[in-house]
Parts: structure tokens; C-alpha cells; sequence
């Protein structure tokens, strides 16, 4: 058998084991059809409930762009309204009135049972079909929490090629892996445009979710919004330069193994050191510096951070050098140059790469 699933059992088993739970989403979520939509673009941002601060350095250079044709940014969080997110909300609209925000919340019975099911794919379907089904515009844009965009004019142009194009999905670049292969031409999901009005009127909201299936003679596991892409094509790409924005990928996942395992080896590609720097970005000025100092005590076994305890035996120094020079960058767009506290902390941490 070719593809992710090289044993017939084991494509059947997962298979099974997805349909099951496919039956426990499907009531969790529903949406209308959007008929008469408004001009213009929405941006959603599925948000880890626990990092809501930490999207405040991301909307400040969101702000930086060219958003003459925005309607408003869907902020969907994977947890219930709760104190602490409405004061993220009230602070969020006083500084960012520009950005139309509106904050999209789990239901209570959402949040029960993807906490059962403790599984961060299934939060990251749910937000951002919560935040498609709360467009008002037929474009669509998804924007990573923890993807940072540099040049004004980036959301601006891929808008108007969407527009022209006539796609219904344009991600920057094609999707490669778990049996998906680039010359398949489906698109990788991060800040992935799209169309609302065609999503809505051709497919449910569970048709978005992670699916196991045979494509093209090959067992796949499509990640979210690779289905629709498969079944009705209309895709295109217009690549993002990577000097043009910083995009680490996987900080959040990789924090959510970091809590839900006493002691959390992260895979060569740890990224997990952005979070105390993003919420420093974000005005949390004591973060950076109590894991700088935590860091620098690190005498070669598990270290505390941010909660957990994270062994770093895989941590590269390949992939230390990469992960100063996107902060780098993004310091300078921010503040002009590297600043002290941040250059103290990038030194604590190249000191555990081997």
C-alpha cells in the first residue's frame, strides 16, 4: 500500500478510529450559507485561550499593513468566554480599532468534549470554522498566531490576486506530507485565502476536519482544509518570501505536548523559545527574563519552562542559528535592532544547543 499507510490494517484502523470521532463532532458545529456577502476581506486567527497576550505583538504589525479592504479580524479561541479573555477583548478593541475585532468563544459544550478528546487538531478545525461561519465577506484570510508579517503590502496584494484569479483556495505554497504530495496541488493551510460563500454553499464544517482516506491510488491523512481542496480543486499559490514575515510553525502544539507530558522532548525543530520572546513583544517584560534566568541554571537535565519541564537532548545548534536569525529579523522591524534583554535570552538559549 503507498502512501502515509504502508499496512492495510493500519489505514483501516486509524480509518476507524477518525470516523468515530468524526461522529462525535458533527453536531458540534454547523453553519448557513452566505448569500449576499459583504465587500472586502475578513482575517481569522484561531487562538490558544492560554496566549491570548500574546497575539498583541502580532495585531500591532497586522496594523502595519495595507488594510484599506478589511472588514474585520475573527479572533476564535479555543476555550469559553472567561474573565481573562474579555479583558484581552476590551483591551484588544481600545488599541486596535482598526481592525474591527470580533471575538469568536467555544460553547461550553465545545470546550467539554474537545477537552475529552485532547487532541489539538480537532480545537484547530472547530476555530477556524467557527471564524469562516462568522464572515461576513466572501474572502477569507487565516492568519497564524504566531506568524508575524514584516512588509506592509503583503495582505493587500494576495487579495487582489485572489480576487483575479478566481480560486477558491490560495495558500504560499502546495502541501507535502502524510501521503500528499506537492504534484497534488492542494494548499498548505497558513495564511491560506479563501472562499466563504463557495466553502459554505458546497461543503459542511466537517468536511474541513483532518480525513483518512484513498486519493489518487494513496492512503492520505489530509490535514484541516485539505479535503474541500481535493474533492473540488480551484487552488493556486503565490509564495510568501520568507524575509517577508517570521513563522516558526508549531509553537502552540508543541506547548500543548509540553504541558500534557511530565517531561516533553521536543522534536529537533523547537521552537517552543519564541513564546516567552512573542509575549515580550506583547509588553510582558518579566517572561524573558525569568526564563533567561531558568535557562542559564540548566546543568543538562530537563529544564522548567513555562510550566513543564522540557528535555532538550535533540536541540541543534543548525537549528539554534535559524531561530536567532528570525528573531533577529523581527526585531528589526519592531524596535530598529536587537535589544539587550533579547540578546541576553538568545545567549542563554544557544548555550543548551548542541
Amino acid at each position: 500500500m503507498e502512501g502515509k499507510y504502508t499496512s492495510y490494517g493500519k489505514f483501516l484502523a486509524v480509518r476507524a478510529q477518525r470516523a468515530a470521532l468524526r461522529v462525535v463532532l458533527r453536531p458540534l458545529m454547523r453553519w448557513n450559507r452566505l448569500d449576499d456577502p459583504m465587500p472586502g476581506y475578513s482575517i481569522v486567527i484561531a487562538c490558544h485561550a492560554h496566549f491570548a497576550r500574546m497575539l498583541i505583538g502580532n495585531l500591532r504589525l497586522l496594523m502595519k499593513q495595507d488594510l484599506s479592504d478589511l472588514d474585520r479580524v475573527i479572533i476564535c479561541f479555543d476555550g469559553p468566554k472567561a474573565a481573562e479573555l474579555e479583558r484581552f477583548e476590551q483591551d484588544a478593541k481600545k488599541e486596535f480599532g482598526k481592525l474591527n475585532i470580533l471575538c469568536v468563544h467555544q460553547s461550553n459544550m465545545q470546550s467539554v468534549v474537545l477537552r475529552k478528546i485532547g487532541w489539538g487538531w480537532v480545537d484547530c478545525w472547530l476555530s477556524y470554522a467557527r471564524g469562516i461561519a462568522a464572515s461576513r465577506t466572501r474572502w477569507v484570510m487565516l492568519h497564524d498566531m504566531d506568524a508575524f508579517l514584516l512588509q506592509g503590502d503583503l495582505i493587500a496584494t494576495r487579495f487582489e490576486r485572489m480576487k483575479q484569479s478566481g480560486a477558491n483556495f490560495m495558500g504560499i505554497r502546495w502541501y507535502e506530507g502524510n501521503g500528499v504530495e506537492r504534484d497534488d496541488r492542494l494548499c498548505y493551510i497558513v495564511e491560506m485565502m479563501l472562499d466563504a460563500q463557495f466553502l459554505r454553499r458546497r461543503f459542511k464544517p466537517l468536511d474541513l476536519f483532518n480525513h483518512v482516506c484513498r486519493y489518487k491510488g494513496r492512503s492520505v491523512d489530509f490535514d484541516t482544509l485539505l479535503y474541500p481542496q481535493s474533492v473540488s480543486g480551484g487552488t493556486e499559490v503565490m509564495p510568501m518570501e520568507m524575509t517577508r514575515w517570521v513563522h516558526p510553525s508549531q509553537v502552540i502544539s508543541q506547548f500543548t505536548y509540553l504541558k500534557n507530558r511530565p517531561v516533553y522532548v521536543p522534536p529537533e525543530s523547537n521552537n517552543l523559545f519564541f513564546i516567552p520572546y512573542f509575549l515580550y513583544l506583547s509588553d510582558d517584560r518579566k517572561i524573558l527574563e525569568e526564563h533567561r534566568q531558568a535557562l542559564a541554571k540548566a546543568d543538562g537535565g530537563p529544564v522548567d519552562f513555562l510550566g513543564g519541564k522540557m528535555d532538550l537532548s535533540r536541540f541543534s545548534k543548525t537549528h539554534f542559528d535559524w531561530i536567532g536569525q528570525q528573531v533577529r529579523r523581527l526585531e528589526e522591524a519592531v524596535a530598529g535592532g536587537v535589544r539587550d534583554e533579547v540578546q541576553k535570552y538568545l545567549e542563554a538559549v544557544g548555550r543548551l544547543a548542541k
